[in-house]
């Protein structure tokens, strides 16, 4: 078994409205998206998947704050109506996608599987996935708004879904697939001589310099490049093959999963 998170800025993009007010807009990134469920279509063994919400989540999560941990109020119902919409849209997107790439998949909503407190997993339940994986079907979960014990809602998020899916299933390997080759040494949209990391190791993730929490530019309300690192180490640590990937690159995600060594960092 095999689980997979196919990050947001792989599969959306964001455009901005034409006008004095330059509003960022969401975008699917059909081709994209296509591209990467031929590839899954094509892996061995069971899979368990899970999307970013990308600009369909985190531009108005961002603008009501619901990424925020020290609110004193719960959000107003308005902006959880809207940013959960918006994710289900691109869900469905998603899953039309996948559907049409022979990949049978079904949704797994994470507000009827998990509860938050103060913004972190507290309860996860993966009796669904296990359901639908004797059903032959291809469990897909993703980034969305859950219940949370102190905050009444918050954000969680598809790496944190991944942990606790590698916890559950014991996989023999995790993906992650990004926009960029991996994890650098530097930002490589700054230095020009970073380096690729090819294998992250504990020690190695320590002598990081902290501006790796901050490296992705734009808005990502559920941690970036930083906070993928951290549920990596943690997933490695159970025992199970950690890999942070290009799904733009054609072909490297299937390669990945039939178990070929590719371009990555792996943990």
């Amino acid at each position: 078994m095999q689980i997979v998170k196919l990050g947001g800025s792989l599969i959306t993009a964001k455009r901005t409205r034409k006008g004095s007010r330059q509003t960022p807009l969401k975008m699917f990134r059909a081709a994209q998206a296509e591209s990467a469920a031929a590839e899954l279509a094509r892996a061995p063994g069971p899979l368990v998947l899970v999307h970013g919400a990308g600009s369909f989540g985190h531009v108005k999560a961002h603008k009501y704050g619901l990424h925020k941990r020290n609110r004193t109020r719960p959000p107003k119902s308005k902006a959880i109506t809207e940013v959960s919409n918006d994710v289900r849209e691109l869900n469905l997107k998603f899953m039309r996608t996948l559907e049409e790439n022979g990949v049978h998949g079904i949704s797994v909503p994470p507000n009827v599987t998990i509860t938050n407190r103060k913004g972190k997993i507290n309860s996860f339940d993966s009796k669904f996935y296990k359901k639908y994986l004797e059903l032959d079907l291809v469990p897909v979960s993703f980034g969305d708004l859950v219940y949370d014990i102190t905050l009444g809602i918050s954000i969680c998020s598809g790496d944190d879904i991944m942990y606790e899916l590698a916890k559950a299933f014991k996989p023999e390997r995790a993906v992650f697939a990004a926009d960029v080759d991996g994890v650098y040494d530097s930002d490589p949209r700054i230095n020009k001589n970073a380096r690729l990391i090819a294998r992250m190791t504990p020690e190695r993730f320590k002598e990081l310099t902290c501006g790796v929490k901050n490296e992705e530019p734009g808005i990502d309300v559920t941690g970036g490049m930083y906070r993928k690192i951290e549920v990596c180490e943690a997933i490695a640590s159970l025992g199970v093959e950690c890999i942070i990937l290009n799904g733009l690159k054609k072909g490297r995600l299937k390669k990945a999963l039939n178990g070929e060594k590719v371009i990555g960092t792996y943990f």
